[in-house]
């Protein structure tokens, strides 16, 4: 399988496991690791004694359990090294972004074996009208816990769910204020680099010279959900939408970092 193909999670029970074992050099503790997947044999990583890894199994299942919401998509990638879950509620509720643009609603939540990835939780949100998959700009509240902590509580994830759901608020109010900034389109995208030179080039023949903050990440967004999607895993799309949504930094309207 190739390294950016994902795997849908169809249950519980094709989620891997995993085992820690000790690396020792003469009989003697050398502070790390083995993360390993005890039906493959595969070594998934090398980790220092203090990652604490979280096994993807407990994380969907702390998610499924959930009373308001319902896992609507969840996947693995790099062989199972991370996991994405995507959850929405059981009866989602249509948002305005701006006047007749609709969207719902979703969050998703990561965990790795290989401490690419934290355990965290982040806000989107589905387009009604083009079906584009929007990351809320503002993500202040974003979790974000590494796993160098002891004792993670999974009840921390629905908390966090919560306070994601609550970020468009904010978002939304920023999003608004970006229709009203105009920019030099070939400027900013030379300036902030937002997509591989090939889907830059689509998205500046869809734009003019001159447009708002708005319409230019309208584009970038539409590019990154219906040009790239077919090429990349959902994960490293996640990751360019978030360079995508730098552009934000030209309204005047503070965009805290994650």
């Amino acid at each position: 399988m190739e390294k950016w193909k994902e795997a849908k999670i169809e249950s519980i029970y094709n989620i891997p496991w995993i085992q820690t074992i000790p690396i020792t050099l003469y009989d003697k503790d050398t502070g790390y690791k083995a993360i390993v997947n005890p039906e493959t044999k595969d070594t998934i990583s090398i980790v220092s004694n203090a990652y604490q890894p979280i096994q993807h199994h407990d994380v969907y299942d702390a998610v499924d359990k959930l009373g308001e919401y319902k896992i609507c998509n969840a996947s693995i990638y790099r062989r199972g090294r991370i996991m994405m879950i995507e959850v929405e509620e059981k009866s989602p509720i249509k948002q305005e972004l701006l006047p007749g643009d609709y969207f719902h609603n979703r969050i998703r939540v990561f965990n790795s074996y290989d401490g690419s990835k934290a355990l965290s939780v982040q806000s989107f949100g589905i387009r009604i009208i083009c079906t584009n998959g929007m990351i809320a700009p503002v993500t202040v509240h974003n979790y974000h816990k590494v796993h160098a902590f002891q004792n993670i509580d999974l009840a921390e994830v629905e908390k966090n769910i919560e306070l994601a759901k609550e970020l468009w608020g904010e978002s939304k109010e920023l999003i608004r204020a970006a229709t009203k900034v105009d920019i030099n389109v070939a400027e900013v995208m030379e300036k902030f680099n937002f997509l591989p030179k090939k889907y830059t080039k689509i998205a500046l023949e869809n734009l003019d010279a001159k447009e708002t903050v708005y319409d230019t990440w309208n584009e970038l967004t539409r590019v990154v959900t219906h040009e790239m999607q077919p090429h990349i895993s959902t994960n490293n799309l996640v990751e360019t939408q978030k360079e995508v949504n730098k552009i934000f930094q030209l309204v005047k309207v503070e965009v805290p970092n994650e």
